[in-house]
């Protein structure tokens, strides 16, 4: 599977051993956090091909895997790993880190959205599911086409320091359970993963170079996950 870059924060920049393993770099040139829908247009001529793998940079930038899922031409299913539930009210006309799941709940093609990792899980649409990791139905899970979209912050503190509240997953867990989806059966039209250590969300100033280190050491082992896959294009 191809891998792409989105340089949205400078946060691989410090990341020269994943920049070999991936085919581009897309220049990100929009605000964290929020966007105009004035500028969708804008985003959507930087988006790379699918099916491809993404790595979109700090959580802040998480609602741009909606603009990848959107180009999905055909039903496929959402699997979130994601401490935080991104499915927020915001103001008219914007899209934002917290309210981007609603946007794909949107898509006539987005089918359902299976959710791992969750901190908080309440109501919030019919098509969403609350999984627990240790009771997967792989069968029913590879029953339609799956999209990934990764957040770091399912992560304990202890494994890797980022700038929101966090869960409490080790890092061999969450290989663990990506190594299994990732297993044969498994129909994947694209991914993207986000949660790139930040020290403060008020400055948006980089963490330790120590963190950097960690993140790019579990960034290139997901990289590798992914890179030997053989793409699924479609139906037909």
């Amino acid at each position: 599977m191809r891998i792409f870059l989105w340089d949205t924060d400078g946060a691989y920049r410090e990341q020269s051993e994943l920049f070999k393993v991936c085919e581009g770099i897309i220049q990100y040139p929009f605000p964290r956090l929020i966007l105009e829908e004035d500028l969708f247009p804008k985003v959507e001529e930087l988006l790379p091909p699918l099916p491809s793998l993404s790595f979109l940079g700090s959580g802040d930038f998480h609602f741009l895997s909606f603009f990848l899922q959107k180009k999905i031409g055909f039903p496929f299913r959402l699997l979130l790993f994601d401490f935080h539930l991104d499915f927020k009210e915001s103001q008219e006309g914007f899209l934002s880190c917290g309210n981007w799941l609603n946007r794909v709940l949107g898509l006539k093609n987005c089918s359902e959205v299976w959710i791992l990792g969750a901190g908080e899980q309440r109501g919030i649409d019919p098509r969403v599911r609350f999984e627990d990791p240790m009771s997967l139905d792989w069968r029913k899970l590879f029953s339609l086409p799956l999209y990934i979209s990764l957040d770091k912050d399912v992560l304990s503190p202890a494994e890797l320091e980022l700038a929101w509240d966090q869960g409490t997953w080790t890092k061999e867990e969450l290989i663990n359970l990506l190594t299994s989806t990732l297993s044969e059966g498994v129909n994947l039209v694209g991914a993207d993963v986000c949660g790139e250590p930040i020290l403060n969300p008020s400055d948006f100033s980089f963490n330790s170079q120590n963190q950097m280190d960690k993140s790019e050491k579990l960034n290139l082992r997901i990289a590798h996950l992914f890179e030997g896959l053989k793409p699924f294009v479609g139906p037909g």
